[in-house]
């Protein structure tokens, strides 16, 4: 199986998306779309000069928005799959398009995904049966009010249709009542949106009804399945693939972090697990079913703009053999390096004959996890209470482990004065080095763990430090 590495992105396009997708950026977006909506009604009703202009001032805004967007993009087909209501709406900015300046309303569409976006604790309320509602709803909004401010814009001369009052009047008894009620247009455009109303009204409560049935269906058979279109939002998530009777733990503990606790979780598997402890009311956990192998799914995900990807021994098929799981982990972990090489990745083994070809495919860590197990249980056999050491090290409650970078003022300082420094000023103890070992017979540098350093071996300025302590030490 071969994969392309993807090219990679000038660092310039890198800012420009982090600033584009920034929290800040969306609100001043969304409050500029209801300035320009407050502008187009109050242009339609009085016709002041200034507020026109004041209206072309902000399209010309949003077309420069728009622009920086597409240099953002990933590709021009995502850029127009996202964007092409917004570049509808700001076509009236030129003159030859002014007779359709209503169709600024189709903006308002795009509310929802940035504010929600901004908030993935609100976006998991809308994005489920409430959300496609919402949606619905928006649109008869922006079709009741365009048709209202096109109709008026055709119809002027008819006493039917005077003022915005009359025009609005008729679009919402017309969408109610699905034929044409307190007013007759008498030009082709006219009647033409008569009956973009009248379809609306017919089709409003039959959509309604079909997608709340969809929804609960979709609800019942896949958790977060529904949310794959929204996937394209995250980023800096973490991504877990495959599922066992560890992954509730798994999940729990980066709960309980403060690096990780709040960072969205995206679960794929194939088959969707029995044992989601509590999850399904977790609103930043997403569980995806679908084949964590395939090149496809692992870009649906997200995988490009995660920061984590744990890879579990899976166990959700349960016919497959110890053998046929580590290969898929492997597989994964394949793909996923060659599609994200900066991702940080960990993977559980069932069998050590296969750690090997993880470390060759640029996993970070690897864990076997019944090895594990049984080394612990032979060492809690000699020396009493380590299973209590192991449990508080190993876990978010009290002293954890934690990698650091070594200081510019601590290069060339030996361990045993580090180890003084870090007990004096941080209440932590020097556990290990994370040190890289020059290339031997043309083979790749290898980082490897010291653990328990030499009092007299001196730090280098690449070398990390882990530590234990009860909270991540910051040395200057």
């Amino acid at each position: 199986m071969s994969i392309r590495s993807p090219k990679p992105r000038a660092p310039w396009r890198n800012r420009l998306a982090a600033f584009m997708g920034h929290r800040c950026t969306d609100w001043v977006v969304a409050a500029l779309i209801v300035l320009s909506i407050v502008l187009l009604f109050l242009e339609f009703v009085t016709g002041h000069e200034a507020l026109i202009v004041a209206g072309q001032v902000l399209m010309a805004i949003f077309v420069v928005e728009l622009t920086l967007r597409y240099l953002a993009a990933r590709s021009a087909r995502e850029y127009l799959t996202t964007y092409w209501l917004d570049i509808l709406s700001v076509l009236p900015l030129f003159r030859a398009w002014r007779v359709l300046r209503f169709v600024r309303l189709i903006r308002l569409l795009r509310l929802g995904p940035l504010l929600t976006r901004s908030n993935r604790r609100l976006a998991a309320v809308v994005r489920g049966t409430l959300g496609e509602q919402a949606h619905l709803f928006a649109v008869v909004v922006v079709t009741v009010l365009g048709v209202s401010l096109a109709i008026l814009e055709v119809e002027r001369g008819n006493p039917e249709f005077e003022t915005f009052a009359d025009a609005l009047w008729w679009a919402v008894l017309s969408i109610v009542a699905s034929e044409p009620i307190g007013g007759e247009p008498q030009t082709g455009l006219g009647r033409l949106f008569t009956l973009v109303i009248m379809a609306a009204g017919l089709t409003v409560f039959a959509v309604l009804t079909g997608t709340v049935s969809a929804i609960m269906s979709e609800r019942f058979r896949n958790l977060g399945g529904s949310l794959l279109v929204h996937l394209g939002d995250l980023k800096d998530h973490v991504l877990i693939c495959g599922w066992n009777r560890s992954g509730g733990v798994v999940v729990a503990e980066l709960r309980k972090s403060t690096e990780w606790g709040r960072s969205v979780i995206v679960l794929v598997a194939e088959r969707r697990p029995d044992n989601l402890p509590g999850l399904e009311k977790d609103p930043d956990f997403i569980f995806i079913e679908a084949d964590y192998t395939r090149q496809d799914v692992l870009k649906n995900v997200g995988v490009e703009r995660a920061a984590r990807a744990i890879l579990l021994a899976d166990k959700s098929v349960p016919e497959r053999s110890d053998q046929d799981r580590d290969a898929r982990t492997l597989l994964a972990g394949l793909t996923i390096e060659k599609l994200h090489k900066g991702i940080y990745c960990s993977a559980e083994l069932l069998s050590r004959d296969n750690q090997q070809h993880l470390v060759m495919a640029g996993i970070e860590e690897i864990v076997v996890a019944d090895e594990f197990s049984g080394t612990l249980l032979a060492t809690s056999s000699r020396v009493r209470g380590v299973t209590d050491i192991a449990q508080e090290v190993f876990s978010n409650q009290g002293n954890r482990l934690f990698k650091i970078p070594v200081p510019a003022g601590w290069v060339g300082r030996t361990c045993l004065e580090v180890q003084e420094l870090l007990k004096r000023e941080h209440h932590a103890t020097l556990i290990g080095l994370r040190r890289t070992e020059p290339s031997q017979n043309g083979e790749p540098p290898v980082r490897r763990t010291i653990a328990n350093p030499a009092a007299d071996d001196r730090l280098q300025a690449e070398d990390g430090l882990v530590v234990l302590a009860e909270q991540e030490p910051k040395p200057k």
